[in-house]
């Protein structure tokens, strides 16, 4: 069950299981089967791994209409998801193997139409560019994205609020950098006036600053403030009685 999921089995090492005699049908404690487990399971966008093992279950005729042990389909937890976390990926994952596999999903669509919803992140990321590869390419992944993408951007350029989100979401990426950056260096400067003078002069200071604040209070009690004033000053207090 774990090669349908999102461990680092590929495609092949799916279609030996399957040819070693597990079954497509069978399913695991939540009552998710190898579909399931390929759509739920997914998160990484920047490869085609998840999408070719989809495409490899439905030409086996994996049952698109299975319900889990909650009666809920595919269909069902990809419109939850999307509803709760506001993430399209395993929703746009999922419809795009069923229109590449041929499979009519238009009613679908009509009860539930897409809510596009992209994300930009330090290890993950989904944005409109990864959506045109699901909906165009055969196979990607890390190293050849980029230039892919370059070349099919030629032939079928993203639409105008495609073109606008991820001007939105290279916005968002450039400021997290920055950020990041920013919080890198000034840790980096903590560090070093820790390391250096400029803490121990900073000690100093916030001793001599203490000392003050001493002798202020100890005058406007009528006692010495140094140490050394102590020798002179009569400590006996005044007999109340």
């Amino acid at each position: 069950m774990a090669a349908c999921g999102h461990e680092p089995q590929n495609t092949s090492m799916l279609q030996k299981l399957m040819n070693a005699g597990c079954a497509v049908a069978d399913k695991d404690d939540k009552g998710w089967n190898c579909l399931f487990l390929g759509v739920l399971m997914s998160c990484r966008p920047q490869a085609s791994d998840e999408f070719e093992r989809l495409q490899y279950l439905l030409s086996i005729f994996a049952d698109i209409h299975a319900r889990d042990a909650e009666g809920r389909t595919i269909f069902d937890r990809v419109d939850l998801i999307q509803e709760v976390y506001q993430g399209s990926y395993k929703r746009d994952l999922w419809y795009c193997a069923l229109d590449r596999a041929g499979i009519d999903v238009s009613l679908h669509l009509v009860r539930h139409p897409r809510v596009p919803s992209y994300k930009v992140g330090k290890y993950d990321e989904y944005t409109p560019e990864h959506y045109h590869a699901l909906k165009h390419l055969q196979s990607w992944d890390k190293s050849n994205f980029r230039s892919q993408m370059d070349r099919l951007l030629q032939e079928i350029p993203l639409d105008e609020d495609e073109a606008l989100e991820m001007e939105r979401l290279r916005r968002e990426r450039l400021e997290r950098d920055f950020d990041d950056e920013s919080d890198m260096e000034y840790l980096s400067e903590d560090d070093d006036r820790l390391e250096g003078n400029d803490y121990l002069e900073n000690d100093d200071r916030l001793q001599s600053e203490n000392q003050s604040e001493t002798n202020d209070q100890s005058q406007r009690d009528g006692r010495p403030g140094n140490d050394d004033d102590w020798e002179s000053y009569d400590k006996s207090e005044p007999d109340i009685t």
